[in-house]
């Protein structure tokens, strides 16, 4: 059988940029004024995108809540399967960015 040739290890360089000066311009912005309506949608669109924010949130803690669940179910048919004592009760997550969700109790 042969051998397999050794692994050569040569360095590579990529070629030297050339500055140029870029082709456009940099752009200026003006400001403009909007009118009424688009400004009154704008207001909208941004209410509407802050509701989904904290719904998604509170979506997502939910979600926590029940995967902390899941894992309890699953870790107390172990124990009652194997004769041991229960694991104790998950406690409610706290969440430092919102205080409205339960502290756990002793806290």
């Amino acid at each position: 059988m042969l051998e397999p040739e050794p692994i050569r290890e040569e360095p590579v360089q990529s070629p030297p940029r050339d500055e140029v000066p870029p082709q456009h311009p940099p752009h200026v912005y003006h400001a403009v004024r909007l009118t009424e309506p688009l400004e009154a949608l704008l207001h909208q669109i941004a209410a509407r995108c802050d509701e989904t924010t904290q719904r998604m949130a509170r979506v997502e803690r939910r979600l926590d809540r029940y995967e902390d669940l899941v894992q309890w179910t699953v870790a107390s048919e172990h124990a009652r399967r194997d004769g041991t004592q229960l694991p104790p009760f998950p406690e409610p997550r706290v969440y430092a960015d919102d205080g409205s969700d339960a502290r756990p109790s002793g806290s």
